[in-house]
């Protein structure tokens, strides 16, 4: 009986320290100056993820693996919900994609890579790369935004510490994104 105690206890500690990953819950804000160049013009928007994984990073171990790091959501509806809020925020009114729409923002998101080093203090990184291709009246617009972030710290971060530094990336990414260029073609007839 105590043997078979033993094994039990030794399969679930090591159950225990097998490399999960971290589910994030990603709610970046849409950020970005306020103002009313929009003018209350509707602009269809969607976010297309052009990455070729699904996990957002990793998070290294002294112990075991690099556990994997993944969305609890979609990132393309992620990334579409802050692109609209950022709209919404420079005084545009953010509709569904419609294609035949005459005011048109597609978001892609080409790269974003969330990486925690295993030392101490552990290296976080978080680098999103976003584009987009803008239709106003038959015309057309097109751009990219870069955003890395890094910081050193302590103890290794939770999920929610790393959605924070996902979520403040991505918010930076569309707060370059979101220039006067991208909001002058968007709100002119």
């Amino acid at each position: 009986m105590i043997r078979v105690l033993f094994l039990l206890l030794t399969v679930v500690l090591l159950a225990a320290c097998a490399p999960t990953g971290q589910v994030i819950s990603l709610s970046p804000s849409g950020a970005v100056d306020e103002s009313d160049v929009g003018v209350g013009r509707e602009v269809a928007v969607r976010a297309v993820n052009d990455r070729d994984r699904v996990r957002l990073g990793t998070a290294e171990s002294r112990i075991t693996e690099a556990e994997p790091l993944v969305s609890d959501r979609d990132l393309a509806e992620v990334v579409t919900d802050a692109a609209k809020e950022a709209l919404r925020r420079k005084g545009f009114r953010p509709v569904a994609w419609n294609e035949s729409a005459n005011r048109r923002l597609t978001v892609r998101i080409r790269e974003l890579d969330h990486s925690v080093s295993s030392s101490v203090p552990r290296q976080v990184r978080t680098r999103v790369e976003l584009s987009f291709d803008a239709a106003n009246d038959g015309r057309s617009l097109s751009g990219s935004s870069r955003s890395t972030q890094t910081d050193a710290v302590t103890v290794r971060p939770s999920p929610r510490d790393n959605a924070e530094y996902i979520n403040n990336a991505i918010d930076g990414a569309l707060r370059n994104l979101y220039n006067d260029r991208l909001m002058d073609f968007l709100a002119n007839p």
